[in-house]
This record gives C-alpha cells, sequence and structure tokens, in this order.
C-alpha cells in the first residue's frame, strides 16, 4: 500500500480513501502501530481562530443571547 506500484495505489484507493479512513480509523484498524503522540498529534489539522462569540450584554438584551461579531 505504501508503494507506488499499481497494486500499493489500488490497495490505498479502496482501504483509505473508498472506506474514508482517517488517522482514527487507520490506528484503530491496526492494533499494532502505536506511535508516539507527538506524531499523533502532527497529524492533526490546526484549529482555526475563532472571530464571534456567543456573548453579549445582558443590559442591552436582559433575555435574548446575541451574536457579537
Amino acid at each position: 500500500m505504501a508503494s507506488i506500484s499499481p497494486e500499493g495505489k489500488e490497495k490505498y484507493q479502496s482501504w483509505i480513501q473508498d472506506a474514508c479512513r482517517n488517522a482514527v480509523h487507520i490506528l484503530e484498524d491496526i492494533k499494532s502501530c502505536r506511535p508516539p503522540i507527538d506524531h499523533v498529534c502532527e497529524l492533526l489539522p490546526r484549529l482555526q481562530p475563532r472571530y464571534y462569540s456567543i456573548s453579549s450584554s445582558s443590559k442591552l438584551h436582559p433575555t435574548d443571547v446575541h451574536w457579537v461579531t
């Protein structure tokens, strides 16, 4: 599966892409694969910053929550 041969590409296509497997699914399926946690964290996407908050002034809107951007 890690090779560039047609068989490896086909196996990757069917086992990873067609089945929509991610890193967590692969680690669950291959019990003998136990990478260090820092290697796993490098695979995770970075969280994007949040540009909004659901907090609002209770003085302006005492009974409602308003989005603040």
